[in-house]
């Protein structure tokens, strides 16, 4: 049946983009010398890199209105030590904060929206680089390419994108921003068409560890760099703007299609998966997505599968491929058509955490599949549904999940394009957990790192691979997983860093070519994700509010605006997503 309303505001946890941090393995020249950063003094900064900035752009500390906002993260274990925030106006100012910190041994991070996700970001302390000001985008005159500053967020993108027509290569959330995600490649719902997001830059804009500037850096201009930043650019350099290429729309709505089995159905539906996945070249317009947790409305005892996948075209085309799966009895599903901007709020499951959450202690482990090991996977199974009978308390949040894009648009290029290893791997898949206790973390990990080595199993020769934007910090994920076992890729990539960033200032993320060793501090910067807005879920009565674009908006107290969304599903009570960063939200707000 079709469900009739649009949904929350949520986005899955595969949104954990950017996620980058410390590895074993790291070369004697790619660790910074240990030292010790000198007390940050605000109105020290304030008198002295102030006058330098441009107009508009802030510097301020903890005791600012704004420090929660700015300071606010999508993951809570281990966060960053900000002990200051400057917030520049303009991209000229971003090399004039470099030089600065640079001068006065001030260690430095550059954050857009606040996914990152690695523990070892924990290791920061100094001065952070916020670009929410940054916000500049506009499609060029001949309709193919569009130029995007680097605080602009996805969802931003999308929108004015599809009111014009045109579509673009973004990640699977709508969240983060463009660049954080892309820097590592970036995966999304129109790879199968047009590839990862870094495969459609054209030319970027970037500011270098020292502070110097290079501009249109591009296949012609500095192609070495570019080939680094497409891939592995977390490494390399601040991004402040770039240009990307824009595509007409194929289609006005996206289908999507719900489906909640029960736990033994796993197999067929794991089954279809592949097949489906290994028919993507000639079918390169779907996402499919699988997650595997505890769903309390369908059943306390058992996991339930929850499947959802959309189409970039018509319901008649999507359930026509869809065929093997409704042949499947299922508990529950649900269908419909949403333009593209909007295409998130159905495939994300009502008990996922929701985007820009308040904040969380998660633990986890991830890998990419060449193919999926029917064999392995109930190994898997039985092992996550016997750790959450141990510890009933990892059955509120842990999941298995498993993201499948069409990839004829990856696998059209060469391997050699981009400093992106993966083109061959099919899956993504991670186990998550939320664990805000001691005790609930450690069982967490023990499982995560069970269900890692029980992938790499089943990938036999391959050896499991990490998409650097989906890296957590653990041992396991070494260099060669993250960017590619072929030996080639890695020298070329720690020859370029030898370049362009001799004094290993760009050192806070896993998978990262230099890596944090223990009781180093982090002394470098990294280009992550903030969301545009903070929530939490909760169930309540629907309240008397105003009604502006499909939003409830409402004044709650002295904590300002709530803005509410119905909820995708079959819920027995309505679920709602609520923010209080509405000013990131740019809606109208009317008391």
């Amino acid at each position: 049946m079709r469900h009739p309303t649009l949904g929350h505001f949520f986005v899955t946890l595969l949104t954990l983009v950017t996620a980058v941090g410390a590895l074993p393995e790291t070369p004697e020249y790619f660790k910074s010398p240990p030292s010790t950063p000198p007390t940050i003094s605000i109105p020290k900064i304030q008198r002295e890199l102030g006058p330098q900035l441009s107009l508009n752009s802030l510097i301020f500390g903890p005791s600012d209105p704004r420090w929660p906002v700015a300071t606010h993260r999508y993951q809570l274990t281990n966060p960053p030590n900000i002990q200051i925030v400057v917030q520049p106006a303009q991209e000229s100012d971003v090399s004039k904060i470099i030089k600065y910190c640079n001068r006065n041994s001030i260690p430095f991070m550059v954050v857009n929206t606040g996914h990152g996700f690695t523990y070892t970001l924990g290791k920061f302390k100094g001065l952070q680089i916020d670009m929410k000001l940054l916000t500049k985008f506009q499609i060029s005159s001949d309709k193919k390419s569009a130029f995007v500053q680097g605080g602009v967020y996805a969802w931003e993108v999308m929108r004015t994108l599809d009111k014009a027509g045109y579509i673009t290569a973004t990640t699977s959330s709508n969240c983060p921003s463009v660049i954080g995600p892309a820097l590592g490649g970036g995966h999304g719902r129109v790879e199968g068409l047009y590839g990862l997001v870094s495969d459609n830059f054209i030319s970027l804009n970037v500011v270098l560890a020292d502070g110097s500037t290079l501009t249109d850096v591009s296949s012609k201009n500095h192609p070495d760099l570019f080939w680094a930043l497409k891939g592995a650019g977390h490494n390399f350099a601040v991004i402040t703007s770039f240009q990307i290429k824009i595509y007409p729309r194929r289609s006005n709505l996206w289908h999507w299609h719900n489906y909640y089995w029960t736990a033994d159905k796993r197999e067929l539906v794991l089954s279809e998966m592949s097949k489906l996945q290994f028919n993507s070249s000639v079918l390169p317009l779907f996402t499919g997505f699988l997650t595997i947790s505890y769903n309390f409305t369908h059943s306390s005892t058992e996991p339930t599968l929850w499947y959802s996948f959309v189409w970039n075209g018509s319901p008649e085309e999507a359930e026509a491929v869809l065929a093997p799966f409704n042949a499947i009895p299922a508990l529950d599903q649900y269908q419909g058509d949403l333009p593209y901007p909007e295409i998130m709020i159905p495939q994300a499951a009502p008990f996922f955490v929701p985007c820009g959450s308040f904040g969380a202690n998660f633990s986890g482990a991830t890998g990419f599949l060449t193919k999926i090991n029917l064999t392995v996977e109930k190994k898997i199974y039985d092992l996550f549904k016997a750790k959450c009978e141990e510890t009933p308390e990892l059955k509120q949040s842990a999941r298995l999940f498993y993201e499948g894009y069409a990839d004829k648009g990856i696998k059209a290029l060469d391997d050699k394009s981009s400093a992106y290893p993966h083109r061959e791997r099919n899956h993504l898949v991670f186990f998550m957990a939320v664990a805000p206790t001691e005790g609930l973390k450690a069982a967490a990990d023990s499982l995560g790192e069970k269900i890692w080595k029980l992938w790499d199993e089943g990938e036999g020769r391959k050896k499991l691979a990490v998409y650097v934007n989906y890296t957590i910090g653990k041992a396991f994920e070494t260099l060669e997983s993250v960017y590619g076992y072929d030996g080639w890729r890695l020298e070329k990539l720690k020859k370029l860093k030898r370049r362009y960033d001799p004094g290993n200032k760009f050192t806070c993320v896993p998978g990262q070519l230099t890596g944090q060793q223990a009781g180093q501090e982090a002394s470098g910067a990294y280009q992550y994700s903030r969301a545009p807005m903070g929530g939490q879920l909760l169930h309540v009565q629907v309240p008397e509010a105003l009604h502006l674009d499909g939003w409830l908006v409402r004044k709650v107290g002295d904590t300002g605006w709530i803005c509410m969304k119905e909820a995708v599903g079959p819920l027995s009570q309505k679920t709602w997503i609520l923010s209080n960063h509405d000013q990131a939200q740019k809606r109208p707000l009317v008391e």
